[in-house]
């Protein structure tokens, strides 16, 4: 439906500080209120609070309210609809869309859904977080409709990401992922632990016991536990200490020295792996390290840690994180 009406000073800034305004116009053989928004203006830079003759277009949303589309300022220039295009090759039903996995849409999922941030917050736009409910499921289901395993690595990448506002469906799927990785299928993102949240749910506990048992690669366990220590700062708290202490926290001490030592004599610098493995470690400890009160006594039975600064100095350059936080665990020595 088409619309066009004269307002008198009827815009307001709604909770967002956004402008907007409320009609009333005939939909559907009846008297509807449809509302008005300055994000949907066609052109974002014609809206002024002073507009008065618009046209749009009225769509229904999924709660039944109607919101205006395509809105034009009619006082500038007449209407006009946009162009259509033809397309050369039509996406196949059956078939999962590339573009749900390409680098930009993991870009994008990583920086939505970054520090254990919740569509539940109060700052998420409503009409956002109707939108995230009507295609969850259909989300969820891509899983299971790539077939190739880098794609399913890709995309539960970023349902792992998302699983605090998934909820269930999402346990469900990566214990699919889970024994597809047991049978060789696939590799597991270390963003599943992303998805630990902070242990205070079934799911999430039951979830950390199936990676553990799983996963026998302690570098690719470290990777994990460290994105579950970074994503959610109340798992550290809630985790089982001697998992986190004893059989990982000093087995990325042991691998870092390991390393540097064996290169130490070498005429060249470590690889791209090796260092990325080496971050990882460096990470892990950072983040297990918030429970300073209850390691003191490993870190007071630790000797590496004066070593470790002049070794990772050579290694990792000038890099600024690295450096800082060897210069944490350095002090952490001189003060146990």
């Amino acid at each position: 439906m088409s619309a066009r009406v004269w307002t008198d000073d009827l815009w307001f800034r709604n909770k967002r500080g956004a402008y907007q305004c409320i009609v009333s116009l005939e939909y559907k053989n009846r008297e509807r209120e449809i509302a008005i928004y300055e994000n949907n203006f066609d052109d974002s830079e014609s809206f002024w609070p002073g507009i008065n003759d618009v046209s749009f277009e009225v769509n229904e949303i999924s709660d039944g309210k109607l919101v205006a589309v395509n809105v034009h300022d009619e006082s500038r220039s007449e209407y006009e609809a946009p162009k259509k295009y033809i397309a050369w090759q039509i996406h196949g039903g059956k078939t999962p869309p590339r573009h749900l996995i390409n680098p930009y849409f993991g870009k994008w999922t990583r920086t939505l859904f970054a520090n254990n941030r919740s569509l539940a917050d109060r700052e998420c736009p409503l009409d956002f977080r109707q939108a995230f409910a009507e295609i969850v499921k259909d989300w969820v289901g891509l899983f299971d409709q790539y077939e190739n395993k880098k794609d399913k690595y890709v995309i539960f990448t970023c349902l792992s990401l998302g699983a605090r506002n998934i909820g269930k469906d999402y346990f469900a799927v990566a214990d699919r992922a889970l024994e597809m990785y047991r049978q060789g299928e696939m590799e597991i993102p270390p963003e599943i632990g992303c998805a630990l949240g902070d242990l205070s749910q079934q799911d999430e506990r039951g979830l950390l016991k199936a990676i553990c048992s799983s996963v026998k690669d302690r570098a690719e366990l470290i990777g994990i536990l460290s994105k579950a220590l970074w994503h959610d700062e109340n798992f550290v708290y809630n985790a089982d200490r001697e998992l986190l202490l004893t059989e990982n926290f000093q087995e990325s001490i042991k691998y870092i020295t390991e390393v540097i030592d064996n290169k130490r004599s070498a005429a060249y610098s470590l690889n791209d792996w090796e260092k990325a493995r080496i971050r990882t470690c460096l990470e892990y400890i950072l983040g297990v390290l918030r429970l300073l009160n209850s390691i003191r006594e490993h870190i007071r039975k630790t000797s590496q840690y004066p070593k470790i600064q002049e070794r990772y100095q050579s290694v990792m350059g000038r890099d600024i994180f690295s450096s800082a936080l060897l210069f944490f665990l350095w002090q952490e020595q001189q003060t146990a």
